[in-house]
């Protein structure tokens, strides 16, 4: 092979496999003919039966099916439909072998160099199969489980719209560096940062399993709305990197599960992810690692960032309506599966509820109190109808707005310690201090002015310490405020 090199010709060996490429057919035909006098005369004795002597653009090599038109490496079409031939036989088997796992594993394992999402297909399997054998022989039969049918059903159903990747490295449509502290994690794309803190819960995981939480975080927060494309992730903890290179691994499943959702958001949107270790010192997102080591960074001064009491939120839904979005929230917030957040943030329907049209929309908001005014001004331009969480400030000058809005009683909520939590410290906020209450608000003005019709007459001047300051928890309906001579109960939501 040296030999040969020196003259020029690109090739490579394996075993008795010769393998030689040329950007001409002449001179791939040329070099084909020098290999083949060259090994004669090292006394080899070439099967040009078995040889595929003609220059040609598709080529089966080692197992792989090479295609230089689409500059692309197969599994063999003949190979994938053994795969998932031997997939649906195991599968229909209501009990199988050991020995049978890791046969479909070893022909998995043979195709995995040419299919760049195979590995994230039997991970369920590789599990299954390392837990029974710690405990049984080859021969010891196994019901399979849910993770494992998953990757036998990809093998038989979607491998085949999986198959080939390219031969040679594609430049990136975008770059996204992560990382990530104990305290929280943050990522930054083409001069766009993003970030975030972790939850009680979040925080008490292994640093490795925080970086690679932080990579899938920044892919969401970066990816969401993309698809078709080549994007490469670069971070600076090596056990995360080596997890998502190898799309998984057997010996941390916490690792294992987050890596596998990575690739699978990939999958889902056509997207080609590579990923790449880039030591701490060249990392050039040094803002961001800055401000993810420290809550007095100014990316986490965020005094709003509560949740309020699940179970509370769920009896306010009982009482008004089941909403579909929560438009003031982040992801460890959020109170619905759809959400939109102030900043950039991973898994937001959007970002920034005002640049949304809110008409037709089931609404919960519980927005800061900086903002309720503009929420309200928002909700009448666009007719629309919300749940809206807010202090009663007698007060404040969009007081008088709620009043007129409502097209229901508000809840007045209970005030206890817990009633809001910060999910990043599991304490309470400062607000918690203040009574809330719960209003289903409508820009509709016929909707409210049907509600106040229904309404008592108040014909007493307000105090001037006002109702409001005398309310207690008992149950009994306290007065929110009057409008149009109409006074506007509170209903007490007992704890």
């Amino acid at each position: 092979m040296a030999y040969a090199r020196k003259q020029g010709i690109m090739c490579s060996s394996y075993i008795d496999d010769i393998f030689n490429k040329a950007a001409k057919i002449d001179l791939c035909h040329k070099n084909t003919t020098t290999l083949m006098t060259l090994l004669r005369q090292l006394g080899f004795i070439p099967n040009e039966q078995k040889s595929h002597l003609l220059p040609t653009k598709q080529l089966v090599h080692l197992g792989r099916l090479y295609n230089t038109t689409e500059m692309s490496v197969m599994v063999p079409p003949q190979k994938l439909q053994r795969i998932s031939a031997t997939a649906l036989s195991i599968k229909t088997k209501q009990y199988v072998s050991l020995r049978q796992v890791a046969h479909i594993l070893g022909l998995i394992e043979d195709a995995r160099a040419a299919m760049t999402i195979a590995a994230s297909h039997y991970r369920g399997l590789q599990q299954q199969l390392t837990h029974n054998l710690a405990h049984h022989s080859w021969d010891y039969h196994i019901q399979l489980n849910q993770a494992s049918e998953e990757d036998l059903s990809w093998w038989i159903h979607k491998a085949a719209n999986f198959n080939g990747r390219p031969i040679q490295t594609v430049s990136p449509d975008m770059v996204i560096q992560s990382d990530a502290s104990l305290v929280g994690w943050g990522a930054v794309c083409a001069n766009k940062t993003v970030q975030g803190r972790w939850t009680q819960q979040e925080k008490s995981h292994h640093i490795n399993v925080l970086e690679i939480l932080a990579a899938k975080l920044a892919i969401q927060s970066f990816l969401q709305d993309k698809s078709k494309m080549e994007v490469k992730l670069q971070m600076d903890n090596t056990t995360a990197v080596a997890y998502l290179k190898h799309q998984g691994g057997s010996r941390s499943q916490s690792l294992c599960k987050v890596a596998l959702q990575i690739w699978q958001f990939c999958e889902q949107r056509s997207i080609n992810l590579t990923v790449e270790h880039l030591p701490g010192r060249n990392h050039t997102s040094l803002t961001v690692k800055s401000k993810i080591k420290h809550t007095n960074s100014p990316g986490f001064l965020d005094c709003h960032d509560y949740q309020l009491d699940t179970k509370i939120f769920q009896r306010i839904c009982d009482h008004f309506y089941q909403p579909e979005i929560d438009l003031f929230a982040s992801r460890i917030t959020k109170q619905l599966p759809q959400f939109v957040s102030w900043k950039r943030s991973p898994q937001a329907f959007a970002v920034n509820a005002f640049t949304l049209r809110w008409t037709g929309k089931s609404i919960y908001m519980f927005p800061p109190p900086p903002l309720i005014s503009r929420c309200l001004q928002k909700l009448r331009i666009d007719q629309a109808r919300a749940i809206v969480i807010t202090p009663v400030w007698p007060q404040s000058p969009w007081y008088p707005l709620l009043l007129q809005m409502s097209c229901q009683k508000p809840l007045l909520l209970p005030r206890h310690k817990n009633l809001l939590i910060e999910p990043h410290t599991g304490k309470p906020p400062r607000i918690n201090l203040m009574p809330l209450a719960a209003w289903l608000l409508s820009g509709n003005t016929t909707e409210t002015w049907e509600f106040q019709k229904q309404q008592q007459k108040y014909y007493s001047k307000l105090s001037a310490e006002g109702h409001l300051s005398n309310m207690t928890s008992s149950g009994e309906n306290m007065l929110a405020g009057v409008i149009n001579r109409k006074q506007i109960q509170f209903l007490v939501l007992s704890q």
